[in-house]
């Protein structure tokens, strides 16, 4: 896991490092660079395999025509070393990142397709003079870019990509968050599809920009064999886990006590040889707590919890915006969940992440994705990237924390579960049905047949904003958005300095230059109870590193 950036058709040292500078929390181990020919490359590592220098970035081939910064992992780089290296490709290092330079060598730019896992990276060929950026099936890693002063732009977050001409906003409204599409807050800055590749050459002193779809989701049924489906689904999750356990730092869970993290929970203490610890929150309200310890005492896993408070969520949701980029009530208060699991993580040197996220998606978990028939699965899937793949994202990165999602980002089984009969997945009623088959083979059947709603409700977090600003629960979702959206105007738009502005909403001046992150500290709002509206004040957080909004020359 890492933050990638690049600047193409252009040099400009200050630029590329003003970039990776607001990047640099996805990645603490290293910072380094590559300049060539009218093109820039940023990386930021979070070390998770071959710790060694050798896995710094940007990497280049042997003759350093071909350079990559690259986020994600590739789970299936070995077997595809070996196919390069029967083919005479020389390797330097034991990192699926100089993998995939000599997979573009050989198969061109259709080489993304027989790549496994999650992934964003940007490619600089200097043969042919052009940059090719590619993303993962799903949507698991981000990439975002934009066009500006005649120069093409990429990073993994939009905040690295805004100047003084796009960091104005489109009009935002709770509809526009959650979709398979290109759109952002801005609309200069475009979000590369899951599933596909861009192609970006300089030709004549203009940016030519291809983007191509390299792969689709097929949910055309083709098993339908109750017990044989069984059998072939637990193999294939199985298989996902384990290669998902293959790191050289500390791996962890995320643990709810529901079916699908417990599973993921039961196999990776089937299959990991270190100590495993698992993690969980919530609130005095509503937490999963005695569920998760049931499942963790039942495998034999360390559970960490950790409750929290009124000032714990409220102080943290400017921190969840400006990490997430977004105004969603719905992501934001996942984001504040993740977050602070991910930070209970890091607290116990736990670098990786296995996480439950997809089953409900592709097995029929929510009530609505099974009224209206197989093509609602297939949507609900491809539309992750923006709801719930971000928010795990950006709050686990925002702590340098990897996570992994063995349901989705593994084609076999993501493939093979979308062609299960849907009336496998919802039988008589009951929702996940054939998961819940396979579950039964290492969980207790009441843990199996566990059910559960959605976990950030269960953690009690939006139960929690909406007492501290008074909202009434009719139309909260909506209250919510609107002070959510207003901190992220003045984050994102403003760029105000925490200096400027006062206790009294008032602000003195327009600054969107200058930091309003400065040695460390960030804003948090509260309500006036008078007033009803968003009220500024500002606290030291030892974790939020100095970063500016915005590039100016």
């Amino acid at each position: 896991m890492c933050g990638i950036c690049g600047v193409f058709g252009k040099n400009d040292e200050k630029h590329i490092r003003a970039m990776t500078r607001l990047l640099a929390h996805r990645g603490p181990d290293d910072t380094s660079y590559y300049s060539g020919n009218k093109v820039e490359l940023g990386h930021n590592r979070l070390g998770i395999i071959d710790l060694s220098e050798k896995g710094n970035q940007p990497l280049s081939n042997e003759d350093g025509s071909i350079w990559i910064t690259f986020n994600g992992e590739i789970y299936n780089f070995e077997d595809l070393r070996g196919e390069l290296e029967a083919k005479g490709h020389k390797f330097k290092s034991k990192t699926d990142t100089e993998t995939i330079i000599h997979a573009y060598e050989e198969y061109g730019i259709g080489f993304a397709n027989k790549l496994d896992g999650m992934f964003a990276f940007g490619l600089y060929d200097g043969r042919e003079g052009k940059l090719v950026l590619a993303r993962d099936r799903v949507g698991v890693k981000p990439l975002y870019y934009t066009l500006s002063d005649n120069a093409f732009l990429f990073a993994s977050e939009i905040k690295a990509l805004l100047n003084e001409q796009n960091r104005h906003l489109k009009d935002l409204s709770l509809d526009g968050f959650f979709g398979y599409n290109e759109e952002t807050p801005f609309p200069d800055v475009k979000e590369l599809l899951p599933g596909h590749t861009l192609e970006v050459k300089l030709q004549r002193d203009k940016i030519n920009v291809e983007s191509k779809r390299y792969w689709s989701l097929d949910d055309t049924v083709k098993e339908t064999n109750e017990r044989k489906i069984v059998d072939e689904l637990a193999e294939k999750i199985e298989n996902s886990v384990k290669q998902r356990l293959v790191s050289d730092v500390p791996i962890g869970l995320f643990l709810s006590g529901g079916l699908d993290s417990s599973l993921i929970a039961a196999l990776a203490k089937k299959y990991y040889k270190g100590k495993l610890m698992a993690f969980c929150v919530g609130t005095e309200r509503s937490n999963e707590f005695q569920n998760a310890q049931e499942v963790a005492g039942y495998l034999g896993i360390e559970l960490v919890t950790k409750t929290l408070s009124e000032d714990d969520i409220v102080r943290v949701v400017p921190n969840i915006i400006y990490h997430l980029e977004d105004c969603d009530p719905r992501n934001i208060e996942l984001g504040i969940m993740n977050y602070y699991m991910s930070k209970s993580a890091r607290e116990h040197g736990i670098k990786v992440i296995l996480t439950g996220e997809g089953p409900d998606e592709i097995f029929g978990g929510y009530e609505d994705s099974y009224h209206k028939g197989r093509l609602d699965y297939r949507e609900l899937v491809m539309r992750l990237h923006s709801n719930h793949l971000k928010n795990k994202d950006r709050a686990s990165m925002a702590n340098a924390v990897e996570l992994r999602v063995p349901y989705l980002d593994n084609t076999a089984l993501l493939e093979y579960s979308m062609a299960i009969d849907t009336s496998l997945k919802v039988k008589e009623g009951v929702k996940k049905y054939i998961l819940r088959q396979v579950a039964k083979r290492y969980l207790p059947r009441h843990i199996a047949e566990r059910e559960k709603g959605h976990g950030h409700v269960l953690s009690g977090i939006p139960f929690v904003i909406n007492d501290h600003f008074g909202i009434p629960k009719g139309g909260s979702l909506k209250a919510r958005f609107d002070i959510y959206k207003e901190i992220f105007r003045r984050v994102f738009v403003n760029g105000e300095n925490y200096k400027k502005i006062r206790a009294d909403e008032e602000t003195i001046g327009d600054f969107p230059y200058i930091p309003f992150i400065e040695k460390g500290f960030y804003p948090v709002y509260e309500v006036s109870p008078r007033q009803g509206k968003p009220q500024a004040f500002f606290e030291e957080d030892p974790n939020f590193s100095h970063s500016v909004v915005g590039y100016k020359k």
